[in-house]
């Protein structure tokens, strides 16, 4: 997952390719979220982790989604913007 922020924080914003870019790692770090969801925690002390986990594939859901509204309209929606950033940064 590091190697997938690192993509993300090394995109150049001025290149023309750089939403899609973008998109395309938030879509591989969103499958990377929902993988780790998938993952069942047998032992009884550290089922917490299960939780912990789908709530962040959920984040991670909605974050990419209103991040892709935000960025293939026709013009920029600063609104979904913001609030994918908030999704994302939980």
């Amino acid at each position: 997952m590091e190697n997938l922020d690192n993509e993300l924080n090394a995109i150049d914003p001025t290149t023309s390719d750089a939403v899609e870019n973008a998109l395309d790692t938030l879509a591989e770090l969103n499958t990377t979220f929902k993988e780790l969801a998938d993952i069942q925690v047998t032992d009884e002390k550290h089922l917490y982790i299960t939780e912990l986990a789908d709530e962040g594939a959920d984040y991670m859901a909605h974050a990419y989604e209103l991040f892709k509204k935000a960025y293939t309209q026709d013009s920029f929606d600063e609104d979904n913007a913001a609030l994918a950033y908030q999704y994302l940064e939980r």
